[in-house]
């Protein structure tokens, strides 16, 4: 294709163009702060992105015609700072199912929810049907007067739905507020964007807007 011509043109380690300006290349930011490989991330160019790729790989060993072969993850899976965004952040926030299908963009996301993604799901899940119990005990008790069982799931609810809130706000406001995988979100209530992560829709902060619902039945 016309893609890989162009990009065999400067990247290849056979091509004249590589020492002079391909090698400068494969880590050149453009306006937007965009490395070539993360610019094909943003926009979903799948055939970009896999000779990128490509000619970015490393051979570990090679013994006749067998060779396992490695890739760098400092702009596929890190964006080399806090200020920046890695192409893996960038193909899930626009939505580039056809990259995120890929065997290592799979193997890396697998990976992560293995490691720490499912630790945590499991975490915010135990604690949203504890206040879901919590806020079902309050609406559902009709004794008539002071209810100790009332009461006790009141304030197990207040404490439990309070801190998530003060916690998520901490962290967002402190740490995540400047981050590049906030700054490329979408933040449209009514009008969320068809082909971008809309902040709105995130889990955690879905289940932020469920807690805050739950406590005013609570106090009502």
């Amino acid at each position: 294709s016309r893609t890989k011509m162009i990009i065999e043109l400067f990247m290849s380690h056979r091509s004249k163009y590589f020492l002079k300006w391909g090698k400068k290349m494969q880590s050149q930011y453009n306006s937007k702060k965009l490395t070539p490989l993360q610019a094909a991330a943003m926009f979903g160019n799948a055939n970009a992105f896999c000779e990128l790729l490509d000619h970015a790989k490393v051979i570990v060993w090679e013994w006749g015609g067998k060779k396992e072969v490695g890739f760098p993850l400092d702009e596929l899976d890190s964006g080399g700072d806090d200020a920046r965004i890695c192409a893996l952040e960038l193909m899930t926030l626009y939505r580039h199912s056809n990259l995120l299908s890929l065997n290592l963009t799979a193997e890396i996301v697998t990976h992560k929810w293995e490691t720490f993604g499912l630790r945590w799901f499991s975490r915010c899940f135990v604690h949203q049907v504890a206040c879901w119990c919590c806020a079902a005990f309050v609406c559902l008790d009709d004794t008539v007067g002071y209810s100790p069982f009332r009461v006790g799931a009141r304030i197990c609810l207040l404490t439990l739905a309070l801190g998530y809130l003060a916690t998520f706000a901490a962290l967002f406001l402190l740490c995540g507020n400047n981050e590049q995988w906030f700054l490329h979100m979408d933040f449209s209530l009514f009008y969320a964007s068809a082909n971008k992560i809309n902040f709105w829709q995130l889990l955690v902060v879905r289940n932020a807007n469920e807690l805050m619902l739950m406590v005013l039945l609570a106090l009502l």
